[in-house]
């Protein structure tokens, strides 16, 4: 049996690639809420985007719903922030996302972010409003560090 390839053209070559890298921590001020912050580090190489590595800094606030999950400490959350970035199309952003997590210790969770329900931010010169649930774009998976957590 033979398996037969095709050559790619460069209009089908890998044309986008994306590394995010976002340290962080979260502080529990009481037992559902939380204030935190992550340093996020991005780089986006693409053919319509000039390659430039991004930095942002990004506070935010989060309230747990918290749950069991098969004897495991689990939570939904809701989670409102700030974002300020040095990429050039979008400097700033306040959102609202959900999520889900699971502890498996204290001071540990592994969670599933899903995208932006409301976002207000500037993009190229503009202010921009988005709300609505997008399941594909910005779901992200984290491990995540809590600083006095009981």
């Amino acid at each position: 049996m033979r398996r037969q390839t095709r050559p790619m053209s460069t209009d089908q070559s890998l044309s986008n690639f994306n590394v995010t890298v976002a340290p962080g921590f979260g502080y529990f001020i009481r037992d559902n809420k939380v204030i935190g912050a992550r340093v996020g580090f991005y780089y986006n190489s693409s053919l319509s985007f000039i390659n430039q590595p991004n930095v942002s800094f990004n506070p935010y606030g989060r309230k747990y719903y918290n749950a069991t999950l098969l004897g495991v400490k689990a939570a939904l959350f809701a989670e409102a922030g700030f974002n300020i970035s040095s990429f050039q199309g979008t400097p700033w952003n306040f959102y609202l996302l959900p999520g889900f997590a699971i502890f498996p210790h204290k001071h540990w969770a592994f969670e599933l972010n899903l995208p932006n329900v409301f976002s207000l931010g500037a993009i190229n010169g503009d202010v921009n409003f988005q709300t609505g649930l997008n399941l594909g774009r910005g779901t992200g998976i984290a491990v995540v560090y809590f600083l006095g957590k009981k």
